[in-house]
């Protein structure tokens, strides 16, 4: 009996060494071809976080609306899912009221990312490693004239908002058709709630 257990043991220490042997093959066969199946160059616009899109249900309630005169920045989402660094695109944003033939209110072009030094060129950043977000996962597109992009609206109604990757070169990216956003804001007047108090000395009394 004593010479038995310890040949159980070997035979399942050694059953389970292979077995993990096994497992790490089959997970790095699977990396690899994932990894391969991935696109020399692929950039996605993911989201939108600001504003986010309007939502009205049947009783005329509102989701995300934004009340006149918030100051309403604009922070799209956006992830290099390539295997190589992206080095050159522009991001634009227009906010156009819903009509025909009206003008937008904001058309502005983010020279986002170019090659350089940013101190030189303006740009955010030199290049967007793959696999990375862009800013972290927290940027804000930026005015043409500096600092960050910001709308405050003063007029309520239905606004369209869009939301574009620009590429220097298209063949720089192998989907197209993942780069632009468009959805409806709302805008509206603000809603004070006012509750009027009373106190009286008993039931019928005066204020």
């Amino acid at each position: 009996v004593k010479q038995i257990v310890p040949i159980v043991l070997t035979a399942l220490m050694l059953t389970s060494l292979f077995a993990a042997i096994d497992f790490a093959d089959e997970l790095e066969d699977t990396n690899e071809m994932e990894t391969g199946g991935r696109a020399a160059y692929e950039i996605t616009l993911h989201d939108v976080l600001q504003p986010r899109e309007t939502f009205v249900d049947a009783g005329g309630n509102t989701r995300n609306g934004i009340d006149i005169g918030d100051v309403v920045y604009f922070r799209p989402i956006i992830i290099n899912d390539g295997d190589n660094n992206q080095t050159e695109f522009n991001i634009r944003v227009t906010v156009t009221p819903t009509g025909d033939l009206a003008p937008a209110v904001v058309d502005n072009l983010d020279d986002a990312v170019c090659p350089g030094d940013i101190a030189t060129t303006g740009c955010s950043f030199n290049n967007l490693p793959s696999g990375d977000f862009l800013g972290g996962g927290n940027y804000r597109v930026q005015a043409e004239s500096g600092g960050d992009l910001a709308w405050s609206p003063t007029i309520p109604g239905e606004y369209t908002v869009s939301v574009f990757i620009e590429l220097a070169d298209n063949s720089y990216d192998t989907d197209l058709t993942n780069n632009e956003l468009s959805y409806l804001v709302v805008v509206q007047h603000y809603r004070d709630i006012v509750v009027d108090l009373c106190w009286t000395d008993g039931p019928g009394g005066d204020c």
